[in-house]
């Protein structure tokens, strides 16, 4: 399946995807070369992911409340995606993900890799447990990332005693991002239990990539 809309909003939370059994099951749909602007979406999700293996590529977000939202499976793919003043941008749960290649500029907060209240066994998969699935084993490579509170990674959120399980495995390589201080006392830096950083930037360089949307009349919609 290929969805594409090219300068019309999708509905919210549409296609919202639900793989029952996600060990077993590729949906391998390809969400692409949409707009959306001013879209409320359900909570964080305009594009709620529930499946395995599908691709969100080259869509422009803009002035919107909710994101892509990998909600549930393995093995999907967003890349080439571009998110410019919205509250929030692509937020992971479940494994084997790959972010690449994404550019985020004014959002309010960076990429989300929050807690979670299940581990990725076959166990909790097989009972369809209603819940989180941890954050494990994600790519995060390529991206140009700048938000409003100067945190590339939104790591941990709603961790508890509830919600025990940080991200792990995780891969940031080849990024070009803005942070507000040394990774070392940055309160989501610190969160990262296992993590890689190879090759990043920490100063970005906005030339030829913020060119191109800078004082532009791109959106029509109001600042939530």
């Amino acid at each position: 399946m290929h969805l594409t809309g090219i300068n019309g909003c999708i509905s919210p939370e549409y296609p919202p995807y639900w793989d029952e059994d996600m060990e077993q099951r590729n949906f391998n749909t390809t969400i692409s070369c949409n707009y959306f602007e001013n879209i409320e979406g359900d909570m964080n999700e305009i594009i709620s992911v529930k499946a395995n293996t599908n691709f969100i590529k080259n869509n422009f977000f803009t002035k919107n409340k909710g994101g892509v939202s990998l909600r549930f499976g393995k093995n999907n793919l967003v890349k080439g995606n571009v998110f410019i003043e919205n509250d929030q941008n692509i937020i992971i749960w479940g494994k084997d993900h790959i972010i690449a290649d994404n550019i985020i500029y004014k959002d309010k907060i960076g990429i989300q890799l929050p807690s979670s209240n299940l581990i990725n066994n076959r166990q909790n998969i097989r009972k369809k447990q209603s819940g989180f699935f941890q954050t494990e084993n994600i790519i995060i490579v390529g991206n140009y990332i700048s938000t409003l509170d100067k945190n590339p990674f939104f790591v941990g959120r709603h961790y508890s005693r509830e919600r025990p399980y940080l991200p792990k495995k995780i891969i940031i390589q080849n990024n070009n991002y803005k942070i507000g201080n040394v990774p070392i006392t940055n309160e989501h830096f610190t969160k990262f239990i296992d993590a890689f950083f190879i090759n990043n930037t920490l100063t970005p360089n906005n030339e030829g990539i913020i060119n191109n949307f800078e004082n532009k009349n791109y959106y029509h919609g109001k600042s939530w």
